[in-house]
């Protein structure tokens, strides 16, 4: 739902912990986009001034700016974005503040699934609440098929959401498909014989489509879903594994967008993935999960080990079964994905020296699960991610490797934006390339670059006396002034003003 984003900055001084709790909100929030990532109140800032995030996750004790003195800022310049906590800190005195600084929630760390939800929810409640209102009016797009939509006069509606592929994992977006499944379907032919009124309305998806119909009794809808189920299976392809979810009793048409997102979580709840499906949502009971917890233990046993041993011929066997049970176990897509998740989950927290990019792994394999249409290629596509993650970097002990990073730092650091331009640059994991330049040096990359950049300035300085300040700044990639000066005293043990001063007699 594009239009319903809650644009998130994580602030935290630790790359791990920023890169777990963005791995979160991809997970646990499919609204959530992540806009930025900051180290300290500073970079927070300039991210805020250029971004406008709704949200702002932020750790209270960071170098230079504290998430207090942020949240500060935020109040009293950024009315528009909300301010979460996340603190190691129980002190009354650190919730006591935040209240006072208007922050929306303080959640102690190890912050829980439930507790950061519970504040996401929170903060997007009242946007997503507006964004509902205004699709209300948007519920019957241009692309009506059948039917001109004045003679739809009714005032309660049946509808039945057709799935041709499987929803798209939480916390993704939805992404456009180069062609919809229901592309060539001849609905005339498809409806024939069943009604005389019908509106075919896009559910904002390519693979999705929703059928609504005049108010019928129960009876009549069971009938239709049989008839379209089935008929639909019949042209095979993408359509062979359609599910249609249908509700018996009609809602108002004020509450048709809700009953479709009804619909929508009744599906994800009772649907085997890749299965074809029909299922009445009024008649629907949540399947019972007393195997998830079970397996869920089995299953992080299973990853721990392997990641320790970084055997994956261990975890590709073991996972496969436990897979296998769960499938057998009648899990749904919703219990299967968390099967799926909760393993990439672990290889990302027990192994900083993966050669992969987590965010693009999950978005890759949520991808794959919408596209799916057998089971068998959600199980290769995880276990490609998961081998990805367990993959080892090539080694930085090597002299020329390690020349050539260095040298690169050194002519681009006015231009090297973080740690992951850096990594990119040489194909390798950001958290491997921290840890082993911090080795080799002594100093953090991002400490090694401010030094080269105050170097740098002093050397403009000596060379270019009539530049001011901001003209040095600027072209060591500080677009604020006051930082740079802070930065520059705290590296030189003088201000860029009295250094050009001295260095002018």
């Amino acid at each position: 739902m594009s239009d319903c984003r809650l644009s998130v900055l994580v602030a935290d001084d630790e790359r791990r912990v920023r890169s777990h709790v963005v791995g979160k909100l991809c997970r646990l929030c499919p609204e959530c986009v992540v806009v930025g990532e900051a180290a300290d109140g500073f970079e927070a800032l300039r991210i805020i001034e250029e971004k406008r995030p709704d949200l702002v996750l932020t750790d209270i004790r960071m170098p230079g700016m504290d998430g207090l003195s942020l949240a500060k800022s935020i109040n009293a310049k950024y009315a528009g974005t909300a301010v979460v906590i996340l603190s190691g800190y129980s002190e009354f005195e650190y919730a006591r503040q935040s209240l006072r600084l208007g922050v929306f929630d303080y959640l102690l760390k190890p912050v829980t699934d439930d507790k950061l939800k519970e504040a996401i929810e929170g903060v997007l409640a009242p946007k997503r609440d507006r964004v509902q209102n205004r699709r209300r009016g948007m519920l019957f797009p241009s692309s009506i098929e059948g039917v001109d939509i004045s003679r739809l006069a009714a005032k309660e509606y049946c509808v039945f959401l057709l799935c041709a592929k499987n929803l798209k994992p939480d916390g993704f977006e939805e992404e456009p498909e180069e062609a919809s499944p229901f592309a060539h379907v001849d609905w005339s032919a498809i409806l024939e014989g069943t009604l005389e009124e019908w509106v075919l309305a896009d559910e904002w998806s390519g693979g999705q489509k929703c059928l609504l119909v005049p108010a019928i009794s129960g009876t009549d809808a069971q009938s239709l879903a049989n008839k379209v189920h089935e008929r639909l299976r019949g042209l095979g392809g993408p359509l062979s594994n359609i599910a249609v979810c249908y509700s018996s009793f009609p809602f108002r048409k004020d509450e048709l967008w809700a009953g479709i997102q009804n619909l929508k979580r009744t599906l994800r709840d009772c649907r085997m993935m890749c299965e074809p499906t029909l299922v009445d949502a009024v008649k629907f009971l949540a399947p019972i999960e007393n195997e998830e917890s079970a397996l869920k233990y089995q299953l992080e046993c299973v990853v721990r080990q392997a990641a320790r041993e970084t055997d994956f011929t261990a975890l590709h066997r073991d996972l496969s079964q436990l897979l296998s049970t769960a499938r057998k176990g009648g899990f749904t897509q919703k219990l299967y994905e968390k099967l799926l998740w909760r393993a990439l989950d672990i290889l990302e927290i027990s192994r900083d020296d993966h050669g992969a990019n987590p965010a693009e792994l999950r978005k890759s394999l949520a991808r794959g699960i919408t596209e799916a249409m057998e089971i068998e290629d959600v199980d290769s596509l995880f276990f490609s991610c998961c081998k990805a993650m367990m993959s080892t970097q090539p080694s930085l002990d090597k002299n020329a490797v390690w020349e050539s990073v260095i040298q690169y730092v050194d002519s681009n650091c006015h231009i090297i934006e973080s740690v992951e331009t850096v990594a990119a640059a040489f194909g390798y994991n950001p958290s491997y390339l921290s840890r082993a330049f911090k080795q080799r040096t002594g100093k953090s990359i991002k400490g090694y670059i401010i030094g080269k950049r105050m170097e740098r300035a002093k050397n403009m300085m000596d060379l270019n006396p009539e530049l001011n300040i901001r003209e040095v700044a600027e072209a060591m990639g500080y677009p604020e002034q006051q930082y740079f000066s802070r930065l520059f005293k705290n590296v030189c043990g003088i201000s860029p003003s009295d250094y050009r001063a001295h260095a002018t007699k």
